[in-house]
Order: structure tokens, then C-alpha cells, then sequence
């Protein structure tokens, strides 16, 4: 379900984990602006091009290779699988005897194409060779691997975990040796549990969030050659949100709390820059790749509604907003930056069996809000995420039952 609870132990202390869309992808990493090859959004169609099951598990995490011409899929039965997005057929299942039966949380291929990274709960990070299958290393949490990415220069492979540890790998010596293993914690020694973790743009910086049971939190930067960390901010609710760099590198993006602003930071500098406001909780950011657009999901007040709001970078001033009668687990930019895909719903059942859900994916027009398309799912089955391929030309939506990926014409 999008919404998870989890009782864990750290110790003496119990941790309650409440989980809202905290499901990953593992977006592509750019310093330039990725160039659409289906741009022009009053004239796109979308047309729906195959189903990928998912082996009986859910489709919330998936990511599409580099250039495009693969996906990386996940279940709950197998570990990953990865198709040709050319024939959709499936090069091979990406599972060896360890990791049966698991759920996958983060799935990243490294922007050169070589490997496959895959995150799950059985608390291991397995690094497959692309080409082969070949496994080539596996990085050992003593809990639930929550996010898996590497840095757009392929050199370096993060890998985040609820056990309050991040383990930075570097792929280009021998052995692909740990080169640092930080763990996040406040100054009474209390660990924290790592939600999220994002690489800048130009290989330097890790920015991690981190909690305890409903507190605190904290937003940390660390320095990849150094190992230096640095604490932006600590606060004393949960983590709502995810954390991103800008594709230049120049800002860092993330939410502090329910109901308190999105900051951007001055990267390098690490001061405060502008405060986006929200109206309640939020859960998804996402910069456009040209970087002139931020976005992010608010739910109002508790109700079942999120609003969506877009702002412009260049004078940190509103753009657009709109307002969605479900939840929404997943916001999205298109490569060309001209539209955002929205993953809206969960089950609204009432007294007399109807489902008030959405159920379905949205693509908006980044710069009106209007919708250019809709795509509706069945009753059952929710949409956990969305993401473009790198042209723009394909659609997947990550479901309750799987994979589906439509065509942009």
C-alpha cells in the first residue's frame, strides 16, 4: 500500500515509521537539460504500449537506463527485471539465490550503462554488471535498504538504509572498495534512519534525510573526497519528503516538517537562498531539467485533496498551482521540461460499494497547469509513480499491479 507503518527497534527504542510516497525512483542525473524528441505538448498523444508484470509484486520503483533503450522493473517475487524498451521483451531476471522473495524499495542504472543497482528489505545493495548479469558486489545494511544512486560521473554508488548508515562505493578501484560509510546522528548519539539521499549533478556532495521515531530529523550535506558532513537543519517532526540538487548543481532542495517550507540552499556556500511555503504535508519535489521550474505535491489540511504548485527559479515566485481530488504519490517533469506527470489515488470506498478514487496518471502543461491527458487505471489499481523516458517518448506508470508503459507521439 502507499501508505506504510513500520515498527522497528534501534536498541531500547522502539521507531514508528509512517511512510506516505516515499517510493523511489532513480532519476536521471544531468548537468544539461536532456533534449526531447516528443516536445510540442498541445499536439502529443499518448498511446498505451505494453504492460510489464511485476511477478505478483507492486511497480513502485522502476527506472529507465541512461539512454533510454532499457527499463529496470520490480516485484515483491524477484529482485529486478530489465526489458528492452524497443520489444519489451526481458533480457533477464536480475536474482540470485539471496534475494528471492523480496520486496525492492530502489532500483538506479549508472549513467554510463554499466550497471544495475537494486535496493530491497532483505538489507543488501546487490551491483549487477548490465552486459552479463554478473553479480559484482554486494553491500551489506543490517536493515531495509531504502534508496540506491549513483553520481552522474559513474564513479560512485550511495546506498542509504533504516539502519541509520549511507555506504559510498567507488566502482573505479579494485574490488569496488567502500570508500566511506557515514551514519547520521544527532549530538546525543541518537542514530537516525535514512529516508532519502540525493548526488549533486557534478559528483561532490551527498545530501541525506534522516529521522527518529516522529523526530527529530535531520538534513545533512557530506563531502564525497573529504568525508566532511554538515548539518543544515534539525527539526523535530518526521521526514514528509525527498531531497534533490538542481541539474547545475547550484541549489539544494528539500522539506523540513509538515507544513514548513521547502528551502533552497546555496550549495558550497549552504546558505539559505528562499522558502517555498506549503499548506500541509508534502510529499514529492522535483526541479525541471532545464532547472526553471520546481514543483511539489501539499496535502490541504488532512482532507483527501493535494495541491500541486509550480514556481519559477529565476525570481522564486509562483508560476502556477492546481488542485487534485485524491492523493497524489509522485510528480514528475518531462525531459523537454514543458509537462508534469502526476501519479494521483488511493481506494475512497463508500457505504454502497463505489471506489471515489482516481486511479490514474496526469500529464499537466508545466507552465498553465491544464491537463493535456489522463490516463485511468482500474478501480484496483493505484498509480505508486511515473517517470519519462530520457527522449520523452515513453510514459511508464508504476502501479499496484504492476507496469505500464504508454507511448508520446
Amino acid at each position: 500500500m502507499p501508505m506504510t507503518i513500520k515498527i522497528i527497534t534501534l536498541g531500547s527504542i522502539f521507531v514508528v515509521l509512517v511512510l506516505f510516497s516515499l517510493f523511489t525512483l532513480a532519476p536521471l542525473v544531468s548537468s544539461r537539460p536532456v533534449a526531447s524528441a516528443c516536445s510540442n505538448s498541445q499536439a502529443l498523444k499518448y498511446q498505451r504500449l505494453t504492460d510489464l508484470p511485476t511477478n505478483g509484486g507492486t511497480g513502485n520503483a522502476m527506472t529507465f537506463s541512461a539512454d533510454g533503450r532499457l527499463i529496470a522493473t520490480t516485484g515483491t517475487a524477484f529482485g529486478a527485471q530489465v526489458w528492452d524498451t524497443t520489444t519489451f521483451m526481458p533480457l533477464t531476471v536480475w536474482q540470485d539465490n539471496d534475494q528471492a522473495l523480496v520486496t525492492v524499495s530502489s532500483l538506479a542504472f549508472s549513467p554510463d550503462g554499466h550497471y544495475l543497482a537494486v535496493g530491497s528489505d532483505d538489507h543488501t545493495t546487490p551491483l549487477y554488471e548490465v552486459t552479463t548479469g554478473k553479480l559484482l558486489r554486494r553491500i551489506k545494511h543490517s536493515y531495509d535498504v531504502r534508496r540506491v544512486q549513483f553520481s552522474a560521473d559513474s564513479r560512485w554508488l550511495a546506498s542509504a538504509s533504516w539502519d541509520g548508515s549511507i555506504e559510498i562505493v567507488d566502482l573505479t578501484v579494485a574490488g569496488m572498495a567502500t570508500k566511506w560509510r557515514w551514519h547520521p546522528e544527532v549530538t546525543d548519539g541518537t542514530k537516525l534512519l535514512v529516508t532519502d539521499i540525493a548526488i549533486s549533478p557534478d559528483s561532490r556532495w551527498v545530501a541525506s534525510l534522516s529521522q527518529g521515531s516522529w523526530g527529530p530529523s535531520l538534513l545533512d550535506v557530506w563531502d564525497i573526497q573529504t568525508g566532511s558532513r554538515k548539518t543544515l537543519v534539525q527539526w523535530n517532526l518526521a521526514v514528509y519528503s525527498n531531497v534533490i540538487f538542481s541539474p547545475d548543481s547550484r541549489w539544494l532542495i528539500a522539506g523540513t516538517g509538515s507544513g514548513a517550507p521547502i528551502t533552497v540552499w546555496e550549495v558550497g556556500m549552504w546558505r539559505e537562498i528562499a522558502q517555498l511555503p506549503t499548506r500541509g504535508p508534502f510529499n514529492r519535489i522535483a526541479i525541471s531539467p532545464n532547472g526553471k521550474s520546481i514543483t511539489y505535491s501539499e496535502n490541504l489540511d488532512g482532507q483527501n485533496k493535494h495541491n500541486i504548485r509550480v514556481w519559477r527559479t529565476d525570481s522564486w515566485s509562483p508560476l502556477t498551482e492546481f488542485t487534485l481530488d485524491d492523493v497524489v504519490w509522485d510528480v514528475q517533469f518531462s525531459p523537454d521540461s514543458t509537462q508534469i506527470a502526476v501519479a494521483v489515488g488511493q481506494p475512497q470506498l463508500q457505504a454502497d460499494g463505489r471506489n471515489l478514487g482516481l486511479h490514474e496518471a496526469q500529464v499537466r502543461d508545466a507552465q498553465t497547469g491544464e491537463v493535456v491527458v489522463r490516463i485511468p487505471q482500474p478501480d484496483s489499481d493505484e498509480v505508486l509513480s511515473v517517470q519519462f523516458s530520457p527522449d520523452g517518448c515513453q510514459l511508464a506508470l508504476g502501479t499496484q499491479n504492476g507496469v505500464t508503459v504508454w507511448q508520446v507521439r
